[in-house]
């Protein structure tokens, strides 16, 4: 018992959220106590139960975790190997202990280039598969695409994902995200298209794999939320969280009351659109402490059914031991895109960003130990970005800070960036500004009791 002990606690960061229930050991011990107090005279099996109590007893722990359907030994399953340098947080802890589901299957194309499954993760919230593509030259690997993942009762869409190119650009190495499986679909099957212009031109290959539901990524938090923030008019109303150690997903829909206000959350690129800026924190015990955290966001989207628009949040996975889970909602920014070019020396002074609109100026630009310090001024809610070009060459930000100052009684923004080298010539690139609005209510999702 004491090396299984050991085992176990080797894994402490998966073992600490499984719930055993408070009894177990001394059923197990009554289990024991039971056999020698009733049995005079045991038979040859039984006095070697008796004889090996402690093997005994770990007999019984294994038998007694595999009908409570706990998933204490996963950690036995294998790392899925060479996703290191693509994986960050929850999912690549996960990948250490083993959670994901190994697929190892192939194919390969007429031309050579081969794509290979290595393996799969899941939850409540979505599905991720790890692949490689393989080819002679990175051309060649660069033609090959994703055209479906299916079930047997639907067809599963990207979600978000990510590459890596080795260094010798023959093998990119993908992460992609995917819809949550149905609660239906076992079987699977990965379709990638190549689109060269060889032997292989329009060939599409299957990888069909069955899905392991005792893989799945027991989800830790479900919380029909049901609240709505209300900002400008617009009700934004936060309905489910559903949560596990893999991922976080957040639904909510968007109530407005007018086609302009549509627009915000829909309308043409080349419009006003508006972003809803969360956060997420969460409080977890480690070493007997209480940590505080705020849980990385990894994507997030709007979509609308001519009904009603509605909106996710997807965020990093949970740790283990959560006592607290709190939703921020921050700001909004109606953001517009400018995408522009400004010429500027080291006499310009007072520029205007966007023409016609007193929005943001270039306020002055000088030279300060070889280096460009540019500084802007303009309306308090205003939020933007800039890079600054040196002939062809984007000069690297040193750092930029900015407050906000009175300006007759005006409150206004001052920023300031300092970049690395001058010219007697130089460019200023702007893609968006926008106009930020304060929120700052905090949504209580989950607190231990």
């Amino acid at each position: 018992m004491k090396n299984i002990e050991e085992k176990l606690k080797l894994k402490k960061l998966d073992i600490d959220n499984i719930e055993i229930p408070d009894d177990l050991e001394g059923r197990l011990r009554s289990a024991l106590s039971l056999v020698e107090i009733k049995t005079q005279k045991p038979s040859h099996k039984l006095s070697w139960f008796l004889r090996h109590k402690t093997i005994a007893a770990a007999i019984i722990l294994v038998a007694v975790m595999s009908v409570l359907n706990y998933d204490v030994f996963a950690y036995y399953g294998k790392k899925i190997l060479g996703y290191d340098k693509i994986t960050s947080g929850s999912f690549k802890v996960l990948n250490e202990l083993g959670k994901g589901q190994e697929i190892n299957k192939s194919y390969k194309f007429k031309n050579g280039t081969e794509v290979i499954l290595d393996g799969v993760m899941f939850d409540n919230n979505k599905l991720t598969i790890m692949y490689r593509f393989i080819g002679e030259s990175q051309d060649k690997i660069e033609d090959l695409s994703i055209s479906s993942l299916k079930g047997y009762f639907k067809r599963y869409n990207m979600v978000s994902g990510q590459g890596i190119i080795s260094d010798d650009k023959k093998e990119i190495t993908w992460i992609q995200d995917f819809q949550p499986l149905s609660v239906i679909d076992r079987n699977l099957t990965f379709n990638i298209l190549s689109n060269s212009n060889d032997i292989s031109k329009g060939e599409e290959g299957s990888i069909s794999f069955k899905i392991n539901m005792d893989k799945a990524i027991k989800r830790t938090v479900y919380s029909k939320i049901n609240k709505t923030i209300e900002s400008q008019g617009v009700k934004y109303k936060f309905t489910t969280l559903s949560a596990s150690q893999m991922s976080v997903l957040i639904d909510g829909t968007i109530q407005v009351n007018s086609e302009n206000g549509k627009e915000l959350f829909g309308g043409p690129i080349d419009g006003v659109r508006r972003n809803l800026k969360v956060e997420l924190l969460e409080s977890y015990i480690v070493n007997g402490k209480v940590i505080t955290g705020i849980i990385e966001e990894q994507s997030s989207g709007l979509g609308s059914n001519g009904i009603s628009i509605k909106f996710h949040y997807n965020f990093d996975g949970l740790k283990p031991n959560l006592k607290s889970l709190i939703l921020n909602v921050l700001t909004t920014d109606d953001m517009k895109s400018i995408d522009k070019k400004i010429s500027i020396n080291k006499s310009t002074k007072d520029e205007r960003v966007v023409p016609n609109t007193d929005e943001l100026f270039v306020k002055e630009v000088k030279e300060e130990n070889g280096n460009t310090v540019v500084t802007f001024i303009g309306q308090k809610d205003i939020v933007f970005d800039t890079g600054l070009f040196i002939g062809d060459v984007q000069a690297t930000e040193l750092e930029s800070n900015s407050k906000i100052i009175d300006d007759n009684g005006r409150k206004i923004l001052e920023k300031t960036y300092k970049f690395k080298g001058t010219a007697d010539n130089m460019e200023l690139m702007f893609k968006t500004l926008s106009h930020r609005t304060t929120i700052n209510k905090p949504i209580v999702i989950y607190e231990e009791k």
